[in-house]
């Protein structure tokens, strides 16, 4: 009987021994999303890293689980849609592949743009551009926007023909744009085909589109009637008339109308 225990005892001290000097079976560490998943303003570009020697990381996009034939992460990860899930592991010579990480990435301005009909997101195109300076690439928003109806840029768009901003100064495409978004009540429109006109010395026609923007409280375009009015310009001069006009955009807070208050008489 001592016999056989003998024989179990050495089989175990060799077993033993033998598993000492196995080797260590190290795992790759797990990647490190930057920024870390959650909800941001704007759309990132989120960077992948590992602090294993000489790590290769592999990932996806598409909600699949990453494996060593995955895409092989080089840069920043850029162009994601709003709700993407990034999942990623990390490979490296001698180690076993590490965990998994992932993170869901939420674009609140992507919400809010995905929102917004498309001819007012061509028209915030355009005045970031117009802003800039980018006169070509506003008129391009502008006729977008402008062409679905938001009358803000058609505005703008006019003013661009009229200056020569962007393109070609076309005055008779300027003015028809203006026209079309004045029928639609766009009281700017209306106080800049005034302005048109005035320019062209057709008194009258400035009288009719200054008081059309006016009568909407655009105090500008009042100052501009008034001035008509006092100068006797596209009709009868009628002090009166114009010191009232300049009373209105007085109250309106047009500073050069209250100037001309006390010479009007």
């Amino acid at each position: 009987m001592w016999v056989i225990a003998a024989i179990l005892i050495g089989i175990c001290l060799g077993v033993w021994a033998g598993m000492r000097y196995l080797p260590l079976i190290l795992v790759t560490n797990a990647p490190v999303l930057t920024p870390g998943e959650g909800t941001y303003a704007d759309a990132l570009p989120v960077a992948i890293s590992d602090t294993s020697l000489l790590a290769v990381i592999h990932y996806t996009v598409d909600g699949s689980t990453p494996t060593e034939a995955s895409p092989v992460y080089t840069q920043p990860i850029t162009g994601l849609p709003s709700g993407s899930t990034i999942r990623a592991i990390a490979t490296a010579i001698g180690r076993a592949p590490s965990s998994e990480v992932s993170g869901v990435y939420t674009w609140a301005g992507a919400k809010l743009l995905a929102a917004k009909p498309p001819e007012v997101i061509a028209y915030e195109q355009g005045k970031s551009a117009f802003d800039n300076k980018d006169y070509t690439q506003a008129r391009t928003h502008f006729t977008q926007a402008c062409d679905g109806g938001e009358l803000k840029a058609c505005n703008y768009l006019g003013y661009l023909y009229a200056q020569g901003l962007g393109g070609s100064q076309d005055s008779e495409t300027a003015r028809k744009i203006y026209q079309y978004a004045c029928e639609q009540e766009n009281l700017a429109s209306c106080a800049s085909l005034g302005s048109m006109y005035q320019d062209d010395q057709k008194y009258a026609e400035a009288r009719k589109y200054f008081n059309k923007a006016c009568d909407g409280k655009l105090y500008d375009a009042c100052k501009y009637l008034g001035d008509l009015y006092a100068q006797g310009l596209g009709g009868s001069p009628d002090k009166q008339k114009a010191r009232e006009i300049y009373q209105e955009a007085c109250v309106g807070k047009v500073a050069e109308a209250c100037k001309l208050l006390p010479g009007v008489h």
